[in-house]
């Protein structure tokens, strides 16, 4: 179904396990999206370039979403499913509405450039995940040595005291940032 424009609403029937890659790559008309409770994995790229779809359910099936999934999609709220361990590269990369995510306890790895670029992201809710923590827009594992992402369309941030890393993509496309304060040599 990649670039077709006329596609509206995707409705798929228990059994479905798989959404393979790109399968609604550039659907850019797709507003609807029903999943059922059998999916247990979203391909790469499979929901990249949905403007139009501002929400979808992800049922806690899914154990695994792949990279760029979701980039560039027009997903306002996302609650990512209780069963996934990893947020991969750029799942949510270049999502111009995104402005609120859950992220569940099972998840323990966050990859580079998961939340790139997503300027109205001023919620990401940590209070049930015990490895990471979000506090003024800066999303840090839960012992603040990694920055693993800067959201919002912040013009100054300081960086943790105890931060010893700053992952790869964790500035892109966060244009609005003047100040930048380090606290120690990152």
């Amino acid at each position: 179904f990649s670039n077709n424009t006329s596609l509206q609403e995707v409705i798929m029937e228990d059994g479905v396990e798989i959404i393979n890659a790109r399968a609604f790559y550039n659907c850019t008309n797709l507003t609807r999206v029903q999943m059922p409770n059998t999916v247990t994995y979203i391909g790469r790229h499979a929901f990249r370039v949905t403007k139009n779809l501002t929400s979808i359910n992800l049922p806690d099936s899914i154990s695994d979403i792949g990279n760029r999934a979701f980039s560039g999609s027009g997903i306002k709220n996302v609650i990512l499913p209780n069963s996934l361990k990893v947020i991969r590269t750029q799942i949510f990369g270049n999502c111009d509405n995104l402005e609120k995510v859950k992220i569940p306890s099972s998840v323990t790895t966050i990859n580079h450039g998961a939340f790139a670029s997503c300027e109205k992201l001023n919620n990401i809710d940590t209070s049930e995940n015990s490895n990471f923590i979000f506090e003024n827009n800066c999303l840090y594992t839960k012992d603040y040595k990694t920055l693993l992402a800067v959201t919002g369309s912040v013009s100054s941030i300081t960086i943790n005291e105890n931060t010893e890393e700053i992952s790869n993509y964790t500035l892109l496309g966060m244009g609005n940032i003047k100040d930048i304060y380090i606290y120690q040599l990152v």
